[in-house]
């Protein structure tokens, strides 16, 4: 999915050569960057996407509505809609489903999938295959861990 995702923004993506955007990407309507951020293709950036500052994308798809804090790292990821990564956070390697908020303070993500847990978490069926995991702070969400196959 990741390496599709790259592979599309190589064919259809312009390529960009700047202080903030450089290689290929495309980038729809609304995005807004705050100071320092830099964006390293392949990348697509959806529209109202919202990117702090410090923060770096690289070689990631960062899908509708999302918001990035500050000095955020993502890479070779993908955020769908309505993503919300908190301060400080690094993702690599993983895919963050819609409608979750994940990270803050030198919180590390790789090599995962995460998505809201269901509600009651009872209602998941195949509890082997995941681990349900917490998170501290504002904003306190269940979520679900589902393993990367290979």
């Amino acid at each position: 999915m990741i390496k599709a995702n790259q592979m599309m923004v190589s064919k259809y993506g312009a390529e960009v050569s700047g202080e903030s955007v450089s290689g290929r990407v495309i980038i729809k309507t609304g995005l807004h960057l705050l100071a320092n951020t830099r964006i390293k293709g392949p990348a697509y950036i959806g529209e109202g996407v919202k990117i702090g500052r410090n923060s770096v994308i690289e070689a990631s798809a960062i899908y509708d509505g999302t918001v990035i804090g500050e000095g955020v790292q993502v890479r070779n990821s993908i955020l769908m809609d309505n993503v919300r990564v908190l301060d400080r956070t690094t993702v690599s390697g993983s895919v963050i489903m819609r409608n979750t908020t994940i990270g803050g303070e030198e919180c590390e993500i790789s090599d995962s999938v995460l998505a809201p847990a269901p509600e009651p978490p009872e209602q998941v069926k195949d509890l082997q295959r995941i681990a349900l995991i917490g998170s501290r702070g504002r904003g306190k969400q269940r979520l679900v861990l589902w393993p990367v196959l290979s």
